[in-house]
């Protein structure tokens, strides 16, 4: 985790094993991008961090372009909305399905 590529008061997170690659959306799924110093990259790149959507002793992500989204697990999205699986029927509403490498 390092400071947000778009805004420093927010997150981004760089690859340990891929140094200047970084964790980003695009088309409601994340996944490790090159820092091609865009501003779109560097806006899917960053990150909020706030309290948990599902416990708030953890921390959820928030998008930076897209505040209403967060990052979420592979399997489940938690949030105060109802929960809802991925089923391969499009993106759950106010969430950034699975990562992928």
């Amino acid at each position: 985790m390092v400071p947000g590529l778009a805004d420093s008061a927010g997150v981004s997170f760089e690859s340990v094993n891929r140094p200047g690659n970084y964790l980003r959306h695009s088309g409601y799924v994340a996944g490790l991008a090159a820092n091609d110093y865009t501003a779109l990259l560097q806006a899917d790149a960053t990150f909020y961090r706030t309290a948990g959507l599902a416990d708030s002793s953890w921390s959820s992500f928030r998008s930076y372009n897209f505040p209403d989204r967060y990052l979420c697990t592979a399997t489940t999205c938690c949030a105060s909305t109802p929960q809802r699986e991925f089923a391969g029927d499009g993106p759950p509403e106010r969430h950034l399905p699975r990562v992928t490498s």
